[in-house]
């Protein structure tokens, strides 16, 4: 039976306004699965992406440069490089 260690990074960074002009920052954590062997190494294997601001409240993604708390009344906009990394990853 294969052993894994679960490794959480930070992959990434949006800086984002509200809809009443309030900046804040998006930080995107992904989780990985590492295959844990002393002779063999494994590619790491990504379990999830999650979305936080930079208070911990979790957020979603909704679309390419959009955000919102769980709730749906506060939402999020990414502005300058983020909201261009979105649409190159391909979020609708």
């Amino acid at each position: 039976m294969a052993t894994y260690e679960k490794v959480i990074r930070e992959t990434g960074r949006y800086n984002v306004v509200d809809a009443d002009d309030c900046e804040d920052t998006v930080i995107e954590y992904t989780t990985f699965l590492l295959r844990v062997s002393l002779h063999k190494e494994y590619s790491p294997k990504v379990e999830g992406v999650a979305y936080k601001l930079r208070d911990g409240r979790l957020v979603n993604r909704t679309h390419a440069g959009h955000f919102d708390v769980g709730n749906g009344f506060c939402r999020f906009f990414a502005t300058g490089e983020g909201a261009r990394q979105g649409a190159a990853a391909g979020f609708r």
